[in-house]
């Protein structure tokens, strides 16, 4: 057995590399006085008052100032989209505990908020998304004149909306209040949808042409626009809801999916995709709005390719009274 005084053995370890040429890893290292562990130790006053902080939570712990930072839901303080402004390099304000929490030296009422930066999204003519940026790289390339051909929403927003308009309305809209926005984005959603309604209603209004006798009208194919080829790519292409289906254990194809729903009116789909893919009809209606949504093509028979329902004139004739009733 080898002894070695505390001092020593202080002295191997403060070393790190360095060892005696007579250190044996395979004997057991004894000191040559007992001595008492450091867990049986009393606590030094540092270490005192950082065990009842621990303890008693008797500090403000403040995160460390990022944007991204996953705020608490329990506590009121951080529900709001802000972070602790506090600055950090001051010693007044408190100091970063061993696990990298701030210690706040002042209470929590005392410290003051600032709103968190959003981040934005561009579409371009080729409707290819691009982003997030922050507020500042989206000030950058409007200054250099790069936003002009782009439409952009916020990661918040369900439209996207032309940078020209944005513009006209804020000279700078990446620096207004975020609640003056969303009511702009609200707005423009709005008129966007009440617009579609009117001119929907315009073409129902319309009267149509009866056709001259004798002439066998031909009726039109579905994606008269697309070939099947095209369509087949575009399907491929729907990352999403292959990894809904891939999710739930779903071995059938978005082909075969979509060549049995174009036969279909929606409701009869959402049965058909019920007993094919043993989905419930939740997951079944929420796999066919994210298909439509994602392949900008038309799916079922009754459901156009925007997700609107399509309304033949055929629905709004009342019936003809039967011969002999009034």
């Amino acid at each position: 057995m080898t002894t070695y005084s505390y001092e020593e053995v202080y002295e191997i370890l403060k070393n790190g590399c360095d060892k005696p040429a007579d250190l044996n890893f395979d004997e057991m290292i004894m000191l040559d006085h007992p001595e008492e562990p450091h867990i049986y130790k009393k606590l030094t006053e540092s270490e005192e008052i950082a065990y009842k902080d621990k303890k008693y939570g008797i500090s403000s712990f403040i995160p460390k100032k990022a944007p991204n930072y996953k705020r608490r839901q329990d506590n009121a303080a951080f529900n709001d989209e802000s972070v602790w402004n506090v600055d950090l390099t001051s010693e007044t304000s408190g100091s970063f505990d061993a696990k990298g929490m701030f210690i706040a030296s002042k209470a929590v009422e005392d410290i003051s908020f600032e709103n968190l930066d959003c981040c934005w999204l561009l579409k371009d003519s080729n409707k290819k998304i691009l982003g997030p940026f922050v507020s500042n790289e989206m000030e950058e390339k409007m200054k250099n004149n790069l936003l002009d051909n782009f439409y952009l929403k916020r990661e918040c927003d369900k439209i996207f909306l032309p940078f020209v308009t944005l513009k006209e309305k804020f000279s700078n809209p990446f620096t207004v209040e975020k609640n003056i926005v969303d009511n702009f984005f609200t707005e423009s959603e709005l008129q966007q949808n009440l617009k579609t309604l009117k001119i929907s209603d315009k073409n129902e209004q319309t009267p149509k042409k009866k056709p001259a006798k004798n002439i066998v009208k031909k009726e039109k194919n579905i994606e008269d626009e697309l070939s099947e080829s095209e369509i087949k790519k575009i399907l491929e292409n729907c990352k999403k809801s292959q990894n809904f289906l891939i999710k739930r254990n779903v071995k059938i194809g978005l082909d075969e999916i979509r060549s049995n729903l174009i036969k279909m009116k929606k409701e009869m789909g959402l049965s058909w995709l019920a007993r094919t893919t043993s989905m419930n009809n939740i997951e079944c209606n929420d796999f066919l709005e994210l298909l439509i949504e994602e392949s900008k093509i038309r799916i079922c028979l009754d459901i156009d390719k925007d997700g609107f329902l399509i309304i033949n004139e055929t629905d709004f004739k009342s019936k003809k009274t039967p011969k002999g009733r009034v």
